[in-house]
Formats: C-alpha cells, sequence, structure tokens
C-alpha cells in the first residue's frame, strides 16, 4: 500500500469510529418508551389531631437513685455481755420508734455486782455503827469512807444492770 492510503486510513478510521458510535446513540435515544406524566403526591403530614377532655391521669414515674436515712443511728453498748434477745424491728433500714428495746444483754454478772455492793453497803454501815458505838474516830472515818464508795458501786452496779437493755434514744444526734 501506498503511503498516502495508509495516511488517509490513518485519518478516517477515528472519524468513522465516532460516527458510528453517534449513529448507535441516536437509534438508542429514538427507540427508549415514552415515560409517563405523572402528578407528584405530596405524602399526608405525620401529625395526629386528637381532641382533648378533661380527666384523671396516672402517673408512672420510673426513676434510678439513692435513697440516704433522715436520721442515722450509731448503737454502742456501755456494758459487754452476751445478747439474750434481738428485737424483730432491729433490722436494716426499719422505722424504730425511740425509746423501743433493740437488744438485751445478759444481766446475770451486774446483777452479781449489785447484790455484792449492798452485801458491802451493809458490812460498812455495821463497821460504822460498831466505830460510833465504840467512839473511834479513826475508825468511823474509815467506815464512813467504806459507806461511801458501797454506795457509789451500787450506784454503778444499778446503771451497769439499766445498760443491759439497749434502747433507741429519744433524740437523733
Amino acid at each position: 500500500m501506498p503511503v498516502v492510503m495508509k495516511k488517509f486510513l490513518r485519518v478516517i478510521k477515528p472519524i468513522a469510529i465516532v460516527v458510528v458510535a453517534v449513529f448507535i446513540a441516536i437509534l438508542m435515544v429514538k427507540s427508549r418508551p415514552q415515560l409517563e406524566a405523572r402528578s407528584v403526591e405530596t405524602p399526608p403530614p405525620l401529625v395526629k389531631v386528637q381532641s382533648i377532655s378533661l380527666s384523671t391521669v396516672e402517673v408512672t414515674v420510673t426513676a434510678h437513685g439513692n435513697v440516704t436515712a433522715k436520721h442515722r443511728v450509731e448503737l454502742s453498748a456501755r456494758v459487754t455481755g452476751t445478747i439474750l434477745w434481738r428485737s424483730p424491728a432491729f433490722e436494716t433500714g426499719a422505722m424504730v420508734s425511740a425509746g423501743a428495746p433493740l437488744l438485751k444483754l445478759d444481766p446475770t454478772d451486774y446483777q452479781l455486782a449489785l447484790a455484792e455492793g449492798r452485801q458491802a453497803l451493809a458490812s460498812a454501815k455495821l463497821s460504822l455503827a460498831d466505830a460510833r458505838a465504840l467512839r473511834q474516830t479513826a475508825r468511823i472515818e474509815e467506815a464512813s469512807a467504806a459507806v461511801d464508795a458501797a454506795e457509789a458501786r451500787i450506784d454503778r452496779a444499778e446503771r451497769d444492770l439499766a445498760n443491759t437493755e439497749i434502747k433507741r434514744r429519744s433524740t437523733p444526734s
């Protein structure tokens, strides 16, 4: 093939490809089906209309939180001993009225101390009476001090015996 012909084919091939492509595109556009014109419908609003009237409605609220007590009671015994009785109301979070007994401790040791104190008082009073009868000044002072000490032991024994019943105080601190 001559050179001129080769040049001519080089130019014509791309032009022929473009012409064929345009022809195919026109054919495709003309052969497509026609679209029907439709009206665009507006969707209804997402609102519900309701008549209102006055009525009673029960409201339930579910909430999470921490509950704290209005009063906090710290319990401590002034005497030691074995717990013999515990109040049924003595539970965590329970309502306990003022002055209500909560625990009872074994009073045996404190009853014995009270009896011993009374015996010591009687013995001291006898010694004092003896010393007065004999008019012994030194023994009178000693016996008088023994009477005072025995009365103090009785007071302490009575207080300890009363403390074997643990109660809620009347005024929270």
